[in-house]
């Protein structure tokens, strides 16, 4: 059966296409193994009344709802302060594990920061760590300033921190060179004078604007994701703290009108971009914290919570709405639509607008996990407040009554006789495929340049087989046969019946020459020997895996990962084109 599989690059294209043969036989005689996906839910329950953490609940207070249906809680114990015993309720189901550790990532978004923002950042940290790191704590450190780098992996030493922060702040920010090429790539086309007037230009540089704001948060999301892919095998509770402004600073702001709405012109990504950072962050277990160390300035008395759609309606009047949007008739696109006399016809700036959905954008996406956005220049009251949040919680867990089917789930928290307690807790999850999660684990490995190679893969590179690209003047694509060759030696492979089974996780990724990343393309390849050849096939022979890479837009890195599902052992292989 061919399979083909396309990955996306912000610039460049990565495409593989495979064959997988599986016998009729094989389908009978093997079947996948099913996995029981635990969700766990850290609970931080705050009286209102005093803002202090409530301790002594019991497993009986809690009721929890996946999609508004009651499940059965399977895990339950609490987490006092940092150096305390958990307890753990004699009326709870046995808990599989009690991990009260608590894993804190600092992630420094070095690619959108300004220089002050990250001293402020990195001289926070310095301080919360001068006199050692607390009990049952430990600190990871990484920057991303277009290339991912990890200065410290899980560590309860001062010094070690210390240094690590050094690195950070010995690292130049490129904040100020993404302002400048936002607004740069903004004004590549020569004004006409008509930009907040004549609704197709307006539409045009709208939709230039949006792109290049989606093109820089996609390489800081994919960054924080891998981070997080990365240390999401780390037992406790886990909590990224990402210093960043979420999206890049410009001198340029669209121009709207209520007949941009009409026509479905305004749309910004940055919001669903970041939403799909907190879904990762919570299915992985981690509580994602934001803090934005340049503070927010915003003037007016608008709220973006409504959506643009009612600030244009407010802005420019409610006969825009009753008259435009039902009737476009000469106020379309084929009408005089760049009057700036009221109503449908009015174009407003909405950098304001902008700026207030950046700070709610942000503020949505780490409630989503149970965490906190902070927008202050002072990052030690940041930190107090993230130790606050950490220093006790419930941690509860079902089991989900399904099993990796991709959908997205609701998480809803209850203490029922309580009102007067808040719970912050997260609130969605992706119940994704054991693969994918390893997958993304292996993209994390191959990002932070891990390269090991403990199975002893081979990769066979054929000829190249170039050809121009329709519509794209001066890019070719180029397809290179790839034959991934896997020693069956190096596996480990179990006696089934007549047969030694095993099998393995074949993952693709690519980046190129400025850090754009391509989605991941894996696949899970059952591998099995007939038992009268499998000491032959031990000791030299292959397990081949036939791909085509295709690569287009200049230089790029392949990425190739082979995981053994049984043994645990993974190796990545990397090639340059």
């Amino acid at each position: 059966m061919m399979r083909s599989i396309w990955i996306k690059g912000v610039v460049g294209l990565l495409a593989v296409s495979s064959v997988v043969p599986v016998s009729a036989d094989e389908a009978k005689k093997f079947h996948g193994e099913a996995a029981v996906n635990v969700i766990e839910i850290p609970v931080s329950v705050i009286d209102k009344e005093t803002g202090q953490a409530v301790a002594g609940l019991k497993v009986s207070d809690f009721r929890v709802f996946e999609g508004g249906e009651a499940v059965d809680i399977t895990n339950f114990y609490e987490v006092g302060e940092p150096g305390s015993t958990p307890k753990i309720d004699s009326m709870a189901p046995a808990a599989d594990r009690v991990a009260h550790t608590r894993q804190l990532v600092y992630f420094f978004d070095l690619y959108l920061m300004m220089k002050r923002d990250r001293d402020r950042a990195v001289n926070a940290v310095r301080q919360a760590y001068s006199q050692g790191v607390g009990p049952d704590e430990e600190v990871s450190i990484v920057s991303f300033d277009g290339t991912l780098r990890t200065h410290l992996d899980r560590s309860r030493d001062r010094r070690r921190i210390g240094r690590a922060l050094d690195e950070v702040a010995g690292i130049r920010t490129r904040g100020v060179d993404q302002t400048v090429a936002f607004t740069e790539a903004l004004s590549g086309q020569p004004p006409s004078g008509e930009r907040d007037s004549n609704f197709y230009e307006r539409r045009h540089r709208n939709r230039e604007y949006l792109f290049e704001l989606e093109r820089r948060v996609v390489r800081v999301r994919d960054a924080l994701s891998a981070t997080m892919a990365r240390f999401s095998r780390a037992e406790g509770r886990r909590a990224v703290i990402a210093f960043t402004p979420g999206q890049p600073e410009t001198n340029w702001s669209p121009s709207v009108a209520g007949v941009d709405l009409f026509y479905g012109d305004v749309v910004y990504p940055a919001q669903d971009l970041w939403n799909t950072v907190a879904l990762e962050a919570a299915d992985l277990g981690f509580t994602l914290f934001i803090a934005d160390s340049s503070g927010i300035d915003v003037g007016g008395s608008r709220d973006a919570s409504h959506g643009i759609a009612g600030d244009v309606v407010q802005q420019f009047g409610e006969q825009g709405s009753a008259g435009g949007f039902n009737t476009p008739g000469s106020e379309g696109p084929e009408g005089p639509v760049g009057d700036t006399d009221g109503g449908m016809r009015a174009t407003e700036n909405l950098g304001v607008w902008l700026a207030r959905t950046r700070k709610n954008m942000l503020i949505s996406a780490a409630d989503l996990t149970g965490g906190k956005a902070f927008f202050l220049g002072d990052m030690q009251t940041v930190l107090d407040g993230v130790a606050d949040q950490l220093g006790h919680w419930y941690s509860i867990a079902y089991a989900a009554p399904h099993g990796g089917d991709g959908g997205t789930y609701d998480i809803e928290v209850d203490l029922p006789g309580y009102p007067n307690y808040q719970l912050v807790y997260r609130k969605r999850y992706v119940d994704r495929t054991a693969s994918a999660r390893e997958a993304e684990g292996m993209r994390s490995a191959m990002l932070f340049g891990n390269d090991a190679n403990p199975l002893g893969v081979l990769v066979e590179i054929g000829d190249a087989d170039s050809r121009f690209r329709l519509g794209a003047v001066g890019s070719k694509r180029v397809q290179f046969p790839f034959v991934v060759k896997i020693p069956i030696g190096r596996l480990d492979m179990v006696p089934r019946g007549d047969v030694f089974w095993g099998k393995v996780l074949i993952t693709f990724f690519g980046t190129d020459q400025t850090g754009n990343q391509s989605p991941i393309s894996s696949h899970v390849q059952p591998i099995t020997v007939p038992t009268d050849q499998f000491h032959k096939a031990a000791t030299s022979g292959f397990f081949s895996y036939k791909v085509t890479v295709e690569i287009e837009g200049g230089q790029q890195t392949v990425f190739v990962g082979v995981k053994d599902q049984i043994s645990g052992k993974t190796s990545i292989v990397s090639t340059d084109f």
